[in-house]
């Protein structure tokens, strides 16, 4: 089975997610799972062919709707990603790359791993597309995958991992949502499953509030993923009203310092800025309406 042959069935379905038209959308599904067993899976497609491989895994991702049911998987859920240590990169950051662990805030280790991934790979993607070569973009496209994939796969079955209840899952919800931000242009609409997305980290951050209270830049970064992302939704009020009693409880009152706090988390550099910039005079607008005073945090995190 040539990978040709893969990327049109994948293509085809991509069209029929568009179409509305469920039933050529599962017989093409159904299809694509067949055809990339025959091949040895997909991750035998992308030692081949990385860029086959990726558009058979976004068009299969996107079109299923649902974030937990990947039909195709690279199987990397288990797999160490070492490639994202590239000192020649890192010269070309317009910020200095310094995050935070996140195990400081009680987030279980596997998802800490992950975060950190998400954010070094925040730094690479937005150098590499800046300032790379086409093959060094497709390298770090196949991985950007790959950890959206990992991703998805833990946000599948949460546990009781942390102390604080909500906060690993929230990470991992907003992890994936971080990654599909300089992606959620592409072919086909991931409308559906942004939505999906976006519901699950507000009901994730509905626990991890109520447990922790709202003094937390983390809390900063989460709620401001949710926001981008929510952008033509009706939860982006949910999310815009709390990061007002966030960062009246933080004390933050410029940009500037609102945006350092967002990089030593995760953030796309130059792909971010207009959107996230966009959130925050909307979140400065509404506090100014409201006129909140800081309050005790329940906790000290």
């Amino acid at each position: 089975m040539n990978d040709g042959t893969i990327v049109a069935i994948a293509s085809l379905a991509a069209m029929e997610h568009d179409r509305g038209n469920m039933r050529a959308l599962d017989m093409h599904l159904e299809g694509l799972k067949r055809v990339v067993e025959l091949r040895g899976g997909l991750d035998a497609v992308r030692t081949t062919n990385s860029m086959a491989a990726n558009v058979v895994f976004w068009c299969a991702m996107v079109s299923i709707n649902e974030p937990m049911l990947l039909p195709v998987s690279y199987g990397d859920n288990d797999r160490d990603v070492d490639w994202l240590n590239n000192p020649d990169v890192t010269s070309l950051l317009t910020h200095d790359g310094s995050e935070k662990d996140l195990r400081e805030f009680g987030v279980d280790i596997r998802t800490a791993n992950i975060l950190h991934e998400v954010q070094r790979l925040s730094r690479n993607y937005t150098a590499t597309v800046q300032y790379g070569n086409p093959e060094e973009a497709a390298t770090v496209l196949s991985y950007l995958c790959s950890v959206l994939e990992r991703l998805l796969q833990m946000s599948r079955s949460p546990t009781d991992d942390s102390p604080i209840a909500g906060l690993s899952q929230s990470c991992r919800l907003a992890g994936s949502l971080h990654i599909f931000t300089p992606m959620s242009g592409y072919f086909p609409d991931p409308t559906f499953m942004l939505s999906q997305l976006v519901r699950d980290l507000k009901s994730s951050l509905t626990k991890m509030i109520r447990a922790v209270g709202t003094r937390s830049h983390l809390l900063l970064w989460l709620l401001s993923v949710g926001g981008i992302t929510a952008h033509k939704m009706p939860e982006r009020a949910w999310f815009v009203g709390h990061l007002v009693v966030v960062i009246t409880d933080l004390g933050i009152k410029e940009w500037a310092a609102m945006r350092q706090h967002l990089i030593q988390l995760a953030f796309h550099d130059n792909f971010c800025d207009d959107s996230f910039a966009k959130l925050w005079q909307e979140v400065r607008a509404r506090q100014e309406r409201l006129n909140l005073t800081p309050v005790q945090p329940l906790v000290d995190w």
